[in-house]
């Protein structure tokens, strides 16, 4: 029995999905003191960051009854900031090697976080997928100079804010992935 198109689409939606899924589950942040400071960020090359960030007052946005979140640019946004902007220079840098797929990375919100202190890493039981964004004292989305204007030193000035959107689950997927290991084998 041969898919028809929209079917076909529909088990590639959810095998993407599942493996995004898998790939989040198995990607376990090491825990790091946030800065206390602003960070010196340079934006013609960005330095390692933080690859996560405890988002404070964001209630709405981790059960989902806002799909936006936007939150101040302080220290530990910063430090994210960095780990966030390499990974736009890197996709940029693959994407005119003719290598798209790496294009993007997926940024998950999880909660509540359980830190395992032996191997130092955090594990969320809930979270769901958002995109990552940041903003101009304008209001507007802060865009990532090119190539091009980093080697010409025309830089913009540092984003305000942080945005984070919820992504919007397909009608067949539920509005958070579950972490199955650390419920049944942490919590029981």
């Amino acid at each position: 029995m041969a898919l028809d198109p929209n079917q076909a689409q529909q088990v590639l939606r959810y095998w993407l999905a599942c493996v995004r899924q898998e790939e989040a589950l198995n990607a376990r942040p090491v825990a790091r003191q946030p800065p206390t400071r602003m960070p010196p960020i340079d934006l013609r090359d960005p330095g390692d960051g933080l690859p996560y960030m405890r988002l404070d007052r964001a209630l709405t946005l981790l059960t989902r009854a806002e799909p936006r979140w936007l939150g101040p640019f302080d220290p530990p946004a910063a430090a994210f900031f960095e780990r966030w902007l390499k990974g736009r220079y890197q996709a940029e840098f693959a994407a005119a090697r003719g290598r798209p797929e790496q294009a993007q990375a997926a940024w998950f919100v999880g909660w509540p976080v359980v830190h395992f202190e032996r191997r130092g890493e955090l594990a969320p039981l809930l979270r769901f997928p958002v995109e990552v964004g940041f903003q101009t004292a304008a209001d507007t989305l802060w865009k990532p100079p090119g190539y091009s204007d980093r080697k010409a030193g025309k830089l913009p000035p540092l984003p305000t804010t942080l945005r984070l959107a919820a992504e919007s689950p397909a009608d067949d997927e539920p509005p958070f992935s579950l972490d199955p290991l650390l419920l049944t084998r942490t919590l029981g």
